[in-house]
């Protein structure tokens, strides 16, 4: 299924568990893995860098080292909805956006693009 959200195009997999996301609807840019409780089937995927959906954030952090950014715990001003807890690493060429399940409980989402974009 593809879908157009703000400005970006998503090609679903929801039976596979993953989204291929581009800004201009030629080239992919982003490839997300949809985890536990997202309305998606188990990942047919394998994760990058050792990574697991099971990971909680401090073993995710061992893996991949120090996250450039995190964030999360706030409230999105237009849903109303918690934001979840998250890390962004630069993982050799590549990002790595990681959203964590509520308590900890493992990885709900994984983007990965190129560190250039």
């Amino acid at each position: 299924m593809t879908t157009r959200i703000a400005g970006r195009t998503y090609a679903t997999a929801s039976d596979l568990g993953f989204s291929l996301v581009s800004e201009d609807g030629e080239s992919i840019d982003t490839v997300q893995i949809h985890g536990e409780g997202s309305g998606y089937g188990a990942s047919a995927l394998l994760l990058p860098w050792g990574l697991l959906m099971s990971d909680s954030c401090s073993v995710a952090r061992s893996k991949l080292g120090s996250p450039i950014r995190t964030g999360g715990g706030d409230r999105n001003p237009l849903t109303g909805q918690a934001i979840r807890d998250w890390d962004l690493f630069g993982a050799g060429n590549y990002r790595c956006h990681l959203e964590y399940l509520p308590a900890n409980a493992g990885i709900s989402l994984l983007s990965i693009n190129p560190a250039s974009n």
